[in-house]
């Protein structure tokens, strides 16, 4: 296997079950005590790095090692840019309450994969998922639903993610946040992800199988960050994620994957 698909196999799991977006944005933006953005005279930077172990795909019962890639600009009226994993995405608001803005996400191919019944099936082209976020946070407690579409011809299918969840102070100087989550995805999704064609099941000995729309799995991701200086911080997440209806009844999944997907990871910070 070439470098180059190590890395997009490495990275792709990332996008799919990648840390807590409004989790991670809930701890690293908010004072620790009340739970309420900080007043921010200027804007802010923050980028981090790292490392993590998640599941080689979705459904996966095989691990592997990917990057953790974090930046985040803050404005003192509450707008922001932030990319984590493999999805970019920014506050249009000048809120510190609400959130709404545009949000682009890549996937990457499903191709050369170490389980050979799978590897054996059509490959599954890179996607580019647009779409759009709303949110709150309030005090302690944080909220999020984003759609988004691929563009790029890989699953051509359709994504819904609701997310929410609370953060606990820990002393002054660390937090940890608990989110829960599901995602609905479409037909088209599913069935790129989960289904065996006649084709497939040809090449692969699996059993033909249709996966229909529906909620695809629900998560629950427990994030921590410390602060050892007013620049430097640490933070990890462990993610455990439950598929479920037609992605858990997959013979993708049920005969050669798991339907328990768990990630963990950490990652060093900087703020400018």
């Amino acid at each position: 296997m070439s470098k180059v698909r190590k890395l997009v196999l490495a990275v792709l799991p990332v996008a799919m079950l990648g840390l807590s977006s409004s989790g991670l944005a809930q701890v690293a933006a908010v004072d620790l005590q009340t739970g309420e953005q900080p007043p921010v005279e200027k804007m802010t930077l923050t980028a981090g790095i790292g490392a993590a172990v998640v599941p080689e795909f979705e459904g996966s019962s095989d691990f592997t090692g990917a990057p953790v890639l974090y930046f985040r600009g803050l404005w003192p009226r509450g707008q922001y840019v932030q990319f984590l994993g493999t999805t970019l995405m920014g506050n249009v608001l000048p809120s510190k309450t609400w959130q709404v803005g545009p949000l682009l996400r890549f996937r990457g191919a499903r191709d050369d994969v170490r389980n050979d019944r799978v590897d054996a099936m059509e490959k599954v082209d890179a996607a580019a998922e647009l779409g759009a976020f709303a949110g709150f946070q309030y005090q302690h407690w944080n909220a999020k639903v984003d759609a988004a579409q691929d563009v790029a011809n890989g699953h051509e299918g359709f994504l819904l993610t609701l997310s929410g969840g609370y953060t606990l102070p820990v002393g002054s100087a660390a937090s940890v946040n608990l989110s829960l989550s599901t995602t609905y995805a479409d037909q088209d999704y599913m069935q790129a992800y989960f289904g065996v064609s006649e084709a497939d099941a040809d090449s692969s000995e699996l059993d033909r199988y249709d996966a229909d729309a529906g909620f695809k799995d629900v998560s629950a991701t427990l994030l921590g960050m410390y602060r050892y200086t007013p620049n430097w911080g640490v933070m990890a997440a462990a993610r455990l994620t439950s598929l479920l209806g037609d992605a858990a009844d997959s013979p993708i999944v049920d005969s050669e994957g798991s339907v328990t997907q768990l990630l963990v990871g950490a990652a060093i910070t900087y703020t400018f």
